[in-house]
C-alpha cells in the first residue's frame, strides 16, 4: 500500500468523522499497513442478550508502533504499543485458505481474522523490523518469531542508511522511551561518521552530553547494528558527563547478547554501583565471545564486586582478552589478590592479555600474587600499577621464578606515585626497597624499554641501584622526586657512564624545590642591591630573568651537569632525543637555565625539548632565537611560563624567520596573558617601548605581541608544510623511478633480437671478414650509439638498447597520481 496513506474498505462500519479522527491521530506517520479486523464485543453488564456482538477494528502499522482503533473509540487508539513491545507473532491456518495472525504483546494478544489481509501484514512487520534494525536476522525479530516462510522481504533492496541505519534505530528506541531524539547526533552520525570511517561510538563526543536516558536509547540502538565496533562511556570532565547508570549497564548487557561486532568496551565513572554486584552484569560480558577490549575504570567495583567479576566473567572466558583496565575501582587487597589469581587459572586470560592496568586500587601485600600473574603473563607488553602502594618486601620475586627474556616482554611499566619511603623507617629500609624493586624489574620486566618512576621519591644512592637492572631503557620518566642538584647530577654521571645505552627520551620535570623563607631572602638581597647601586638583576618588566633564582649556587652543577649530557662528547654514550626539564612554582631556576638552552648550539640530537616554567625572562627569548639558527634538528619546543614580554619575542622572531625544523611549538599563553594584563601607560610598557623604538604610536605594545604570536604560528604552519611538500617530492620521484626500473625490465634487448643483422655490401665482405684494428672498432661503436639515439618508427622490428634505465624511459608518470598514492 502507498506510504503516508490511509485506505479504509468501502464496507467498514467506521464513518466518515471516526475516519477523520484517525487520520488527525495519524498525521505525519508513515502507514505501512491498514486493515479491518472483526472481534467479539465485551459483553454489557446490565445486557439482557445472550449472543455476544461482533464489533469491527482497524490494525494500523506506522514506523515504529501498532494502532488499533475501534468504532467505539475513533478519537484516540484502542491499543497503542511499539514495535519492542512484540513479543510473538505467528499465523496458523484453520482450513485450506483460512489465515489468522496473532500478536502477543506485553499486556494485550491480537487475533488479526483478516485472511485477505494477512500475508500483507506479514510484509508490514517485516519492513519495520528490517527499516528499524537492519542487522537482525530474517528469522528472529527480538523476542518475536515468525513461522511464514511464504513471503519474504529483499533487505537489499532496502536503504538502511549510513553506519549501519544507526540514526532510524535511534529514533525508535527514543519512540520506545518517550523520550526527544537529539538531531544534532542523528545529523552527525548520518554525515560524518561513515565518511571518516568512525566506528566507536562515544557517548562524550558532543558538546552537550545526552542525558542517560538518551544514552540509554544509542546504546540499545546498537543491539543489532553491524557497523560501530566499540561502545565509549567516559565521564573524565565535568563538561563530559553522561553516566548512564544502572539502566544503561543493563542495556549494554542486552546489546553484549546479540551484537557480534563489539569488540571494545569503555565504561568509565557511569554512577551504576549495584551494576557491578549483580551477576547478570559480568555473564553478559561472559557470554559475549567477541569482546577484547574491557576498561571499567573510575566505577566503585570494590571487593565485592570483584568477587562477581571473578566467578562470573573471568573463570567462564573462552576466547582471547586482550586488554583490561580496572583502575580507581576502589578494589582493597583482597579483591586483587583474587583477581591476580582468576588471571592465573584462565589460560585464556594469561597467555593472551597484553594490557592491564590496576592503577588507583589498594595493593599491599597482594602484590606477591601479582607477581606469580606477571611471571605466567607472557604475552603481557603494558601493566600499571601507580598509586598502588604495594609492600615492596611482597613485590621481590620468589626464588622459584627465574628470569627469562622469551617468556617475560613487558616493555612499558607505570610504578608512578608509589613512594619508595612508605612505611620505610630509616634510610636502611629504604635502600632495601629499591633493591627489592630491582630485584622485581630484572626477573620480571627483563625487556623494559619504557618505567616511569615519578613521584616515587627515590634517594640518590637508590637511582643507580634501579637503573643498573633496566639496561634496555629507551625512555624514562623521573619526574616530581625533589631529587635537587645531588639526585641531578648522580642521574647524568649514571647515564655517562653507559648504564643506559639505548635511552632516547629523559623527563626530569619539577624536580627541585625551595624554602619560602629562602625565596624572600633573596628577594630581599635583590631589592638591596638595587637601592645600594648594585648590580642589578634586570628591570621588573621581565627584560632579563636574572641570575638570582633558585640554582644561582645550590643548582649551577645541576645544569652543567646537563649541558655536559647534551654535549657533543656524550652523544655515543647517551643519544638524547627528547628532553623534558620544566618547573614549577616554588622550584624555579630562572637564569640558570640559559648555559642549557645555549648547549643546544652544538647538539643535534634532541628533536623535542621542555624548558617551561623557570622564569628566565627575556634573556632566555633571545637565546632561544639565536640558537634556532643554527640547530637545525629541533622540531618541538615548550618553553612557556617564562615571562617573556615584547622584547623576547621580537629577538625570537628574528631567528625564527630563519629556521625550518621546529614543527610543533604551543603559543606561549601564559606569558602572552599575564603581559597584557598590564596597562598601557605603566612604567615597565614605556620601558619596553622606548626599548624596541616604536615609531609608530598607533601601534600598541599588546597589539604587537600579538601579531608576533600570530607570526610565530604562522612560520610553524609553513614548516608542516615546507615537510609535507618535501615528502611528496621524494615520493614522486621514487615512483618514478621505479616506474622507469619497471618499464626497462618490461622492454626487449636488442643483444635478445633475433633478427640477424643487416647485410653488407659485398665489396666489403673481405675486410669485415679480417681482424678489426682499434680504429674500426671505436668508430662502429660511435655509429651503433648514434644510430640508437635517433628515433625508429617500428620499435618491434628493431629493438632499441637501453644502457641507463632512468635516463632512457619515454613514459612519465602523471605527477598527480603519485601524489595521492605517497598520500594515501
Amino acid at each position: 500500500m502507498d506510504e503516508n496513506r490511509l485506505i479504509f474498505p468501502p464496507d467498514s462500519s467506521f464513518s466518515p468523522s471516526e475516519k477523520k479522527n484517525i487520520e488527525q491521530y495519524l498525521r505525519g506517520k508513515q502507514i505501512y499497513f491498514s486493515g479491518i479486523y472483526t472481534e467479539l464485543k465485551k459483553k454489557n453488564f446490565f445486557s439482557t442478550s445472550k449472543q455476544q456482538q461482533e464489533e469491527q477494528k482497524i490494525l494500523i502499522v506506522s514506523s515504529f508502533r501498532f494502532h488499533v482503533f475501534s468504532t467505539s473509540s475513533s478519537s484516540k487508539p484502542l491499543f497503542d504499543a511499539h514495535i519492542l513491545d512484540l513479543l510473538d507473532y505467528q499465523i496458523t491456518t484453520e482450513n485450506s485458505s483460512e489465515q489468522e495472525a496473532t500478536l502477543k504483546f506485553n499486556q494485550i494478544t491480537i487475533n488479526f481474522n483478516n485472511s485477505e489481509k494477512v500475508q500483507e501484514l506479514s510484509i508490514a512487520i517485516k519492513k519495520m523490523f528490517s527499516l528499524n534494525f537492519p542487522g537482525m536476522q530474517e528469522s528472529k525479530n527480538g523476542n518475536t518469531t515468525t513461522t511464514t516462510t511464504t513471503t519474504t522481504i529483499n533487505n537489499n533492496n532496502i536503504n538502511i542508511g549510513p553506519c549501519g541505519g544507526f540514526s532510524r534505530t535511534y529514533r525508535c528506541c527514543s519512540d520506545f522511551y518517550g523520550i526527544q531524539v537529539r538531531e544534532d547526533i542523528c545529523w552527525e552520525v548520518d554525515n560524518l561518521f561513515e565518511s571518516n570511517n568512525i566506528k566507536d561510538l562515544n557517548l562524550s563526543d558532543w558538546p552537550e552530553s545526552p542525558t542517560p536516558q538518551q544514552g540509554r536509547a544509542m546504546i540499545d540502538a546498537l543491539k543489532y547494528n553491524q557497523w560501530f565496533e566499540s561502545i565509549t562511556v567516559a565521564n573524565s570532565t565535568p563538561s563530559t558527563q553522561c553516566k548512564i547508570g544502572n539502566d544503561g549497564v543493563h542495556s549494554i548487557n542486552r546489546v553484549l547478547e546479540t551484537n557480534r561486532k563489539i569488540s571494545r568496551l569503555q565504561l568509565s565513572n557511569i554512577n551504576a554501583r549495584e551494576s557491578w554486584i549483580t551477576p547478570e552484569t559480568w555473564m553478559s560480558l561472559a557470554f559475549n565471545n567477541y569482546l577484547t577490549q574491557v576498561d571499567l575504570s573510575n566505577n566503585s567495583i570494590e571487593d565485592r564486586g570483584v568477587q562477581f567479576l571473578c566467578n562470573d566473567w573471568l573463570s567462564t572466558i573462552s576466547h582471547e582478552i586482550h586488554s583490561i583496565n580496572l583502575s580507581k575501582c576502589n578494589i582493597g587487597k583482597q579483591g586483587l589478590s583474587n583477581l591476580f589469581r582468576s588471571f592465573r587459572q584462565n589460560k585464556w586470560i594469561s597467555k593472551n592479555l597484553k594490557f592491564l592496568s590496576v592503577s588507583g586500587n589498594r595493593m599491599e601485600d597482594a602484590a606477591s600474587d601479582m607477581v606469580l600473574f606477571l611471571s605466567e603473563a607472557t604475552a603481557l607488553r603494558q601493566f600499571e600499577m601507580s598509586n598502588c602502594q604495594p609492600t615492596w618486601s611482597a613485590i621481590k620475586p620468589p626464588p622459584t621464578i627465574q628470569k627469562s627474556k622469551e617468556t617475560r616482554i613487558i616493555s612499558k611499566l607505570d610504578l608512578s606515585a608509589n613512594k619508595l619511603n612508605f612505611n620505610a623507617s630509616n634510610k636502611q629500609q629504604l635502600e632495601q626497597n629499591a633493591n627489592d624493586l630491582s630485584l622485581f624489574l630484572s626477573i620480571i620486566c627483563p625487556n623494559l624499554a619504557d618505567i616511569d618512576l615519578s613521584s616515587t621519591c627515590p634517594s640518590p644512592n637508590s637511582i643507580y641501584t634501579i637503573l643498573s637492572s633496566v639496561i634496555n631503557l629507551i625512555r624514562l620518566n623521573l619526574s616530581d622526586n625533589e631529587l635537587e642538584e645531588e639526585g641531578i647530577v648522580t642521574l647524568v654521571d649514571i647515564l655517562c657512564h653507559t648504564t643506559l645505552p639505548k635511552l632516547k627520551h629523559l623527563y626530569i620535570n619539577r624536580n627541585f624545590t625551595i624554602n619560602t623563607d629562602i625565596m624572600n631572602k633573596l628577594s630581599i638581597s635583590k631589592v638591596t642591591s638595587k637601592l645600594t647601586g648594585g648590580g642589578g638583576g634586570g628591570d621588573s618588566s621581565g627584560g632579563s630573568g636574572g641570575s638570582g633564582g633558585v640554582g644561582s649556587g645550590s643548582l649551577g652543577n645541576a645544569v652543567k651537569s646537563l649541558v655536559k649530557l647534551i654535549s657533543p662528547s656524550s652523544f655515543s654514550l647517551c643519544p638524547l632525543e627528547t628532553l623534558h626539564f620544566a618547573g614549577q612554582n616554588n622550584g624555579r631556576i630562572k637564569g640558570d637555565i640559559i648555559p642549557l638552552a645555549h648547549a643546544l648550539l652544538k647538539n643535534d640530537t634532541i628533536t623535542e625539548i621542555d624548558i617551561s616554567g623557570h622564569h628566565a625572562g627575556d634573556d632566555l627569548a633571545i637565546t632561544l632565537g639565536r640558537v634556532i639558527q643554527v640547530n637545525k634538528t629541533i622540531k618541538t619546543l615548550y618553553w612557556d611560563e617564562n615571562l617573556t614580554t615584547t622584547v623576547g619575542l621580537e629577538y625570537f622572531s628574528i631567528g625564527f624567520k630563519r629556521n625550518q625544523s621546529i614543527q610543533h611549538m604551543p603559543m606561549l599563553v601564559l606569558d602572552i596573558a599575564d603581559f597584557l594584563k598590564q596597562p598601557e601607560n605603566s612604567p615597565s610598557m614605556q620601558m619596553i617601548k622606548e626599548r624596541l623604538r616604536l615609531v609608530d604610536t598607533t601601534t600598541t605594545v599588546q597589539q604587537r605581541v600579538t601579531q608576533l604570536a600570530s607570526d610565530i604560528q604562522s612560520q610553524i604552519i609553513n614548516n608542516n608544510l615546507r615537510k609535507m611538500k618535501d615528502a611528496i617530492n621524494k615520493a614522486v620521484t621514487r615512483k618514478r623511478n621505479e616506474a622507469a626500473i619497471s618499464n626497462t625490465m618490461n622492454s626487449p634487448k636488442s643483444i635478445t633480437s633475433t633478427k640477424p643483422p643487416p647485410q653488407q655490401q659485398p665489396q666489403s665482405l673481405n675486410l669485415q671478414q679480417q681482424p678489426k684494428n682499434e680504429e674500426e672498432q671505436q668508430q662502429q661503436k660511435q655509429q651503433q650509439q648514434d644510430s640508437s639515439q635517433q628515433p625508429q618508427q617500428d620499435s618491434s622490428q628493431q629493438p632499441q638498447q637501453i644502457d641507463s634505465p632512468v635516463q632512457t624511459s619515454t613514459q612519465s608518470p602523471q605527477n598527480d597520481d603519485f601524489v595521492e598514492e605517497s598520500l594515501n
